[in-house]
């Protein structure tokens, strides 16, 4: 099966967003440079967030101190190959910045601080200025496909808000591709083949794509320099691997599987039908916002662990103690006040 196949159309060029911050964007350049290799022009964004230990200040990255970066629209930055960025007193080159340098080439970056409202129009604003008319958002692991009460869901805030602006922009077609399916150790395999499988039933089915050959020299080439767990995983699968591995310093487990080869290929915007999550952004101005009324449903998120580990600091615990700990504590507060019927519909999924 080749891209073209896939779209309801000739696209006139493709927006590849990597909404999950961190690491995946290294696959959605993997992906935007299989779309490049049949022909159709993409352009490459991602919602720059860096993990904790590699940026300790909570938030993602403020786009305003990247450098080399041009304000290119009121809602995005192109960041320039080499770039970095101040936070918190320290100068830290973004996973975008780093892997921008290996392909050469600008990458998007869209401002996760301004909530749904912000992402979407720098989506749209994007798709104008290049004259595109699809959008294909990345996430490595599967998180974006939880529906909100599941135990191990770690990091939603970013997933939320991007399938929520993908879902919700000008684009005449809107695609998610899920890559290596467990790779970030947060969702059972079950439960993402289920949420998968309600998406088919109401038509959401594009493709199920494996890696190629020239996938895996990008992704090998990339995984370098960039600074990633859940896009290594496919490269361990490649070596046989089949087995659990831990990472985020012994917090999660992953099943190495052939699956961690495959990417999923959705309807973003059936998929948003069936996500609660992605509906209770819908509409934020501050990513304070949204992160409150995914608080509001009982759902902690990754702003809340970042803010809750500040105040670990000090007290002489690992940093797998320190987020367990602050992770534990930080949901249990939240059950204090919080009204899980805003995701009954959950319950029956």
């Amino acid at each position: 099966m080749m891209w073209k196949e896939v779209f309801k159309g000739d696209p006139s060029g493709v927006l590849v967003v990597a909404i999950g911050g961190g690491g995946d964007i290294v696959s959605a350049a993997v992906l935007a440079s299989s779309l490049e290799r049949e022909g159709i022009p993409t352009v490459i964004a991602a919602l720059p967030w860096e993990r904790f230990v590699l940026d300790p200040e909570p938030g993602p990255v403020p786009l305003d101190t990247v450098t080399p970066a041009e304000r290119v629209t009121p809602h995005t930055l192109l960041a320039y190959p080499g770039c970095s960025f101040a936070h918190g007193g320290r100068v830290i080159p973004t996973q975008a910045c780093r892997v921008g340098e290996v392909i050469q080439r600008p990458i998007y970056l869209l401002d996760l601080w301004g909530g749904e409202v912000a992402v979407r129009n720098g989506i749209n604003e994007i798709l104008e200025l290049h004259d595109i008319d699809v959008v294909i958002g990345v996430d490595v692991g599967g998180d974006v496909l939880a529906c909100g009460i599941e135990d191990t869901l770690w990091s939603p805030l970013a997933d939320q808000i991007g399938l929520s602006a993908i879902a919700n922009s000008n684009a005449r077609e809107a695609l998610l591709a899920v890559h290596s399916l467990g790779a970030d150790g947060e969702l059972p395999m079950e439960t993402m083949l289920a949420r998968i499988a309600k998406t088919l039933k109401l038509g959401g089915y594009r493709w199920i794509r494996g890696l190629t050959a020239p996938d895996i020299e990008l992704l090998k080439a990339i995984t370098a320099k960039a600074l990633t767990e859940a896009s290594r995983v496919s490269l361990e699968a490649l070596k046989g691997v089949y087995a659990d591995i831990v990472i985020r310093d012994g917090t999660r487990r992953v099943h190495v599987s052939p699956y961690s080869l495959a990417t999923f290929i959705l309807d973003a915007r059936l998929l948003y039908k069936i996500s609660p999550m992605a509906r209770i952004v819908h509409g934020t101005t501050s990513i304070r916002e949204a992160r409150i009324k995914l608080n509001q449903a009982c759902v902690y998120t990754e702003l809340d662990l970042e803010e809750d580990l500040k105040t670990y600091e000090g007290k002489g615990l690992t940093e797998a103690q320190m987020i367990e700990e602050a992770r534990r504590n930080g949901r249990e507060e939240i059950m204090k006040t919080c009204n899980p019927f805003i995701l009954r519909e959950c319950f029956n999924t």
